[in-house]
Order: C-alpha cells, then sequence, then structure tokens
C-alpha cells in the first residue's frame, strides 16, 4: 500500500473517532464554563506558538499542561474547548493543511475523552479534586492522555517512515517521559487550587507559570542559536571546499548528516556524536590544499597523483585541529580513509584499530558515494559487500537499518529517517544548568494608577521603576502580553522585564539577565574564534578575522596617505595614487594589476553597502599595506563564511566576486566586521621587483 495512502487513512480513523467527541463535548458544554475555558485556551495557544526547542530537535510547548488542569477542575467539555482553540493556534502559526489539523485536534480530543473516562471511572467525579487525595488520580489521568495521545504517534510515524513499530518507540519514549514529567509537576499544582474558591490564586501561578516557561525559552533560544551558528559555519566552509575541488554538491553535508543519525543510534555522548558530526563535515576538507588538477582528471590517477592525493586525509586533520572546540574531531578526520581489513591509509590500521568517529565517517562516505553514483544499479548490494573489508560489519548493518537506499537525488538527503523540521542541535541541557539556577525573578509586582504594589497589597519600590513605568504606559501590548530588556545603569544590571494585563492591574515580572549577557558575551566571542580559526585554516593562513582592539595595531608604520570614499570619483582617485605608488617602486605590470584590482573591489564595495568609508595606505619596508573602512551594517557572522570565500556570492552586505579576487591577488587580509562597519586591511609584499637588484637603483 503507497504510504500516503496508509497516512491518510489512519489520519481519517482518528479523525472519525475524534470529531464526533468534539461535537458531543461541545453540546454539552455548560455556559458559565465557557468564559474559564476560552481564556485557559489562549494561554495553552501561546504555548503552542512559543515552543521550547529539545535537545534532538523536537518541540515542547507544554500546552498539554492546561488539558490536564481544566479536564480535572471542569470536565472533559472544558478540556476539549482547550484542545479546539489551542489546536487552532497551531493551525494559523504553522501552516498546517486542514486535514493535519484536524487529525491533530482530534488526537488530543480522543486523548482527553479516554484519559477523563478512566479518571471517572477508578477516581469519581471531574471536577471534585482534592490535594492529598488526587496525586494519584492526577498522576494516572495524565499517563493514561500521555499514553494514548503518543500511542496514536507512534502508530502514525511507523506508518510514513515504514519503521518497527518497537523503533518508534524507542526514539519517542525520552521525550513522552519529559513531557509527562513537566506536565504532572506543574499540571498539579494548578489543579490542586480549587478555582471556585480561589480564583486570583489561580489565575496568578497559571499567568506566573507561562511567563516562566516564556522566560526559559528565551534562554534556550540564546543557546540554539550559537549552536546553530557554529554548525552554519561548518557548514559554509564545506560549500567552498566542494566548489574548489569539484567534489559533488552537498556531499560533505549529506555524509554529516549521516554520520551523526549513526552515532546517535549508537548512543554515544552528545560531545562524542558532535566531535563525530563535525569531523564528518570536514572529512574532505584537505583537499583544498592540493592541487585542483587531480580531482578534475579524466581516468586513474598516476602513482604519484595517487600517492599526493592520500595526503589529503592528513592535510585535513591539521586544519581541523587548528580549529578551536573541534580539535578531537581531527584524529577522525586523519583515519577516515583507513580499511576494517587494513587496506587502508594513511597508517593501515584495521578492525577496532581505527577510531569508531572514523569508522562511522567512512561508512556515511561509502554509503554517499554509492547513491550518488550513475554506474551502480543495486546500491543496497553494493554497500552489503562493503562488510568485513572496507567497512566495520556492524556499522553496515545500522546504515542498511537507518538509511534509504530507494531514493536519492541532486537535492535530497538520503539516509536520514526523520520529521519534518528537525534539526541537530541536541546539546541543549536544562538539568543542571547554572543559567537557569542563576536566573531567577526579582520582583513579581503588580501596577496601578502608577505605583507598584506587592502581591499582599503594600506599596513597594522596584529596580528601573521610571523606565518600566514608561514601558508599561507607552510600550504596545499586544494580546494583553509584552517584555522588553532594560538596562540599571549604577548597577550595571540587566533586567528583563514582563508586563501582563489583569483587568484594572497589570502583573510585572523582573528576571536578572545581568547572567545571561555576559553568557551571550563569552559565547559570541566564542564563535568569533572559531569563525577566525575555520577562515584561517581555509585559506592556508592567508586571510584573518580580527577584533576590533586589533585594528589599533594595523594603523602603525609609515602612513603616505589617506582618501575619503564617498563618491565614484574617490575611486578612481585611490586608484591612480597606488599605481603611481607601485610605478615609482618598479614593481612589475602583472604584480601592478593584481593590487590594482584588489584595491579596486575594496574600495568599490565601499559605495556600494556603506555609506562612505576611507582608504589608508602604509609602508613598512617591503610591504604595502592598504587599510579600507567603512560605515555600512557589517556582515553578519553567520554569513562570513559565504561572502569571503564562495565565489559569486551575493548579498545585500557581501562582496560578490571582489573578495575571492583579494584572496588570490593580495598576500595577507585581514577583516574587522561589526554592525557599526566592515574594515579590510590588504597587504602585499612588494619585494617581487622588474628591476633587478644588482643595478642598484633606489627603490
Amino acid at each position: 500500500m503507497p504510504i500516503l495512502l496508509k497516512e491518510k487513512g489512519f489520519m481519517l480513523i482518528v479523525i472519525g473517532f475524534g470529531l464526533p467527541i468534539i461535537l458531543i463535548q461541545l453540546w454539552s458544554l455548560e455556559k458559565t464554563h465557557i468564559p474559564f475555558a476560552i481564556l485557559i485556551a489562549i494561554l495553552a495557544g501561546i504555548l503552542e506558538i512559543f515552543p521550547i526547542e529539545l535537545r534532538n530537535g523536537k518541540k515542547l510547548s507544554c500546552s498539554s499542561i492546561f488539558n490536564i488542569v481544566v479536564l480535572v477542575q471542569m470536565g472533559i467539555p472544558e478540556a476539549v474547548i482547550v484542545v479546539l482553540i489551542a489546536s487552532l493556534f497551531l493551525f494559523y502559526n504553522s501552516k498546517l493543511s486542514f486535514i493535519s489539523w484536524l487529525f491533530q485536534a482530534s488526537q488530543c480530543a480522543v486523548a482527553v475523552f479516554l484519559s477523563g473516562f478512566v479518571f471517572e471511572y477508578f477516581f469519581g467525579k471531574l471536577g471534585v479534586f482534592t490535594y492529598i487525595t488526587s496525586v494519584f488520580a492526577f498522576a494516572c489521568t495524565t499517563f493514561i492522555y500521555f499514553f494514548i495521545f503518543f500511542a496514536i504517534t507512534m502508530i502514525y510515524k511507523s506508518l510514513v517512515f515504514s519503521q518497527n513499530f518497537s523503533d518508534v518507540l524507542k526514539t519517542e519514549m525520552n521525550d513522552t517521559l519529559l513531557a509527562f514529567a513537566v506536565t504532572f509537576i506543574l499540571g498539579f499544582r494548578l489543579a490542586a487550587i480549587d478555582y471556585d474558591q480561589q480564583p486570583f490564586p489561580f489565575w496568578f501561578e497559571t499567568i506566573f507559570a507561562v511567563a516562566v516557561f516564556l522566560f526559559a525559552r528565551s534562554i534556550a533560544q540564546v543557546l540554539v542559536r550559537h549552536r546553530k551558528n557554529h554548525l552554519t559555519t561548518l557548514e559554509n566552509i564545506t560549500q567552498y571546499m566542494e566548489q574548489k575541488v569539484h567534489l559533488p554538491k552537498g556531499h560533505s553535508k549529506r555524509v554529516g548528516d549521516l554520520a551523526r543519525r549513526i552515532a546517535e543510534e549508537l548512543k554515544l555522548s552528545p560531545k562524542h556524536v558532535d566531535a563525530v558530526h563535525y569531523a564528518a563535515l570536514l572529512h574532505d576538507i584537505g583537499k583544498i590544499q592540493m592541487e585542483h588538477e587531480i580531482f578534475q582528471k579524466r581516468g586513474a590517477l598516476t602513482l604519484e597523483e595517487e600517492k599526493l592525493y592520500k595526503q589529503h586525509s592528513e592535510l585535513g586533520a591539521k586544519m581541523v585541529s587548528a580549529i578551536s572546540g573541534i580539535e578531537k574531531a581531527a584524529q577522525y578526520v586523519r583515519f577516515h580513509h583507513e580499511q576494517w581489513d587494513g587496506k587502508g591509509y594513511p597508517d593501515g590500521k584495521k578492525g577496532e584499530e581505527i577510531p569508531l568517529g572514523a569508522r562511522i565517517i567512512a561508512a556515511a562516505n561509502e554509503y554517499d558515494k554509492l547513491m550518488h553514483s550513475s554506474g551502480i544499479i543495486n546500491q543496497k548490494k553494493a554497500f552489503q559487500n562493503l562488510k568485513n573489508t572496507k567497512l566495520d560489519p556492524k556499522l553496515v548493518e545500522i546504515v542498511l537499518k537507518i538509511a534509504d537506499f530507494k531514493k536519492a537525488g541532486k537535492d535530497h538527503h538520503p539516509g536520514l529517517i526523520q520529521a519534518q523540521n528537525q534539526q541537530h542541535f541536541h546539546d541543549i541541557k536544562y538539568k543542571g544548568s547554572k543559567l537557569l539556577k542563576d536566573f531567577a525573578v526579582v520582583q513579581a509586582v503588580f501596577y496601578q494608577n502608577g505605583s507598584f504594589y506587592h502581591i499582599n497589597g503594600e506599596k513597594v519600590q522596584i529596580p528601573c521603576e521610571q523606565q518600566i513605568k514608561s514601558l508599561i504606559t507607552n510600550h504596545p501590548i499586544q494580546n494583553g502580553y509584552a517584555h522588553e530588556f532594560i538596562e540599571d545603569v549604577p548597577s550595571r544590571k540587566m533586567y528583563n522585564v514582563h508586563w501582563i494585563c489583569l483587568e484594572k492591574k497589570i502583573l510585572c515580572l523582573l528576571f536578572d539577565v545581568s547572567h545571561l549577557r555576559e553568557y551571550e558575551r563569552k559565547q559570541e566571542l566564542r564563535i568569533r574564534t572559531i569563525y577566525r580559526d575555520c577562515l584561517y585554516a581555509v585559506t592556508q593562513g592567508k586571510l584573518t578575522l580580527i577584533e576590533r582592539e586589533e585594528l589599533k595595531s594595523f594603523n602603525q608604520g609609515e602612513k603616505i596617505a589617506e582618501f575619503p570614499v564617498s563618491e565614484k570619483n574617490d575611486v578612481a582617485a585611490c586608484r591612480t595614487f597606488i599605481d603611481q605608488l607601485l610605478k615609482d617602486r618598479h614593481i612589475s605590470e602583472k604584480k601592478r594589476y593584481n593590487v590594482l584590482l584588489s584595491i579596486s573591489e575594496a574600495v568599490t564595495n565601499v559605495l556600494k553597502h556603506a555609506v562612505e568609508g576611507k582608504m589608508k595606505v602604509y609602508l613598512n619596508h617591503d610591504w604595502l599595506k592598504v587599510i579600507v573602512e567603512d560605515k555600512g551594517n557589517g556582515i553578519k557572522l553567520s554569513e562570513l563564511p559565504k561572502s569571503i570565500l564562495l565565489e559569486g556570492y551575493s548579498s545585500k552586505r557581501s562582496f560578490g566576486h571582489g573578495f575571492s579576487i583579494m584572496l588570490k591577488m593580495m598576500d595577507k587580509i585581514s577583516i574587522y566586521t561589526s554592525t557599526e562597519g566592515t574594515t579590510i586591511i590588504l597587504e602585499v609584499d612588494l619585494k617581487d621587483r622588474l628591476i633587478e637588484r644588482r643595478k642598484n637603483i633606489p627603490l
């Protein structure tokens, strides 16, 4: 049966059960409970829109907390209302198809109905809930809800991805347990507050829980963003490398993706998985230091050429070892061409003498080569034949299990069985995080009539009081909620302020995020260091990413000229001056042309990407140094490798062909970029003179 038919068929079965439940429960809903259910549903919908990304790329919204809380507080009809409205938020935000939305809403409705039925059958009427006697009842209800919900999910995924149910169960178990634990811990506290007797404490704790969840999400986003930048840098480097040595487009990324999947299947530690992934991305990077003719040659290589070719793994290992943060990946790059039977290179290792990471990369590499080779008909059989010869037999079995040997194409990433939009940044750890321990609510207060009050009604003073008043008064609030970052200058502390409308009062929460600011600063520095090391290694020491404080050292030596750059005529003036300078020093025509072309590109880009700039010229013995500064928006770190290394890459902030030309023509290039502008330092050795030294002509 076609997969699409099985998928749609199963969805219609679930909808067939869920839709009648929704319609029947809506009909039996008490009108007096509608406002309560709608307000809770809006909060659940907010959590659906802003989920926390887990370490395996999946997302946790925690909206199920409100499904269970409303179920035990009010009953099944009210919980179904929450499910329906919250799913509408997801439908709008995720752009789901109508049938997918109806399937998800039906799935939740079935889980709510059956868990509510179990509660009433074993523990009594819904809505009668006491703190001591209901712990076990709440735990059982929550367990039944998640059991049904994830059973439907696992059946659906096993049909769509053609996996065994037990295999899907293994991959989903950890996420299920985490969602159950979060829902039980936070949900029971809310469910234990009698809404009819204590409406204000119930709403306060509910909104407070949502605000804390959103704050935790903002911290998680910081971690994911830095992680993503790291991976993007390495992927951009591989694109440059593939273009230079004419490798199949996307080969390195596909090998990296599959290698990571194999490492996760082996249950390796997160750090070990990362090292394997990074090494797989960069496994061919040593090829950029070799003569490109070797990769363009048709037919067999000569013995000498083959010897040179085999050096690329050692060259790549040296380059990777110089990149901060991924030094451990270097040995995997060095040994990824070793073979299980000992016939590989560079050292002829065999069996388990070869590091596990290198064996994983070898398996992923061979798989991708086979899947993108036009001369092989049965790729699966060809891959099986590599067992016990080239590849570790255990890893061959894993690849046969998780990889797709039927689909391969130009833009297809075979080998990965994963949900749509799943990402690979899985090293985020919440448990035991120092960040989460450090971040605490400084104050939770109410704002009314121009003053701040404690929850008990006492008037209080808070940090940055005037700034926060101005924010609350002037800042537009969307959907009853807003937040902003402010700085307390005297104490040099940073606060994340959240304010939420509650009828006539405004609940105001202050979080001290000074540690987060310092963490981001350190992470930014770490990311820049990674970019610096990568660019330096890939360009073989020709290009260096520098910091602001390093700019001073470049503004030394004999400064012989300075030109403004704000209009087209300035480009000609800069070029004319450099041309005459080189002629006076008797530089060869070819070298003059190279220097002038590079400087023209650098100066022209000031006019393209900035309002104004300037060019400064220095001489230091036999070295010419040209500094081109602009006051533009700078280049984003995530775009820097593409802007600099990919020939012809163009964006509003990039240099198009300019940097490729400069890299070829100049001896050294240094670049500093920030949101305030970009500075490029071009350096060239002037020892290449046309006039022979023996003539003793003064230079």
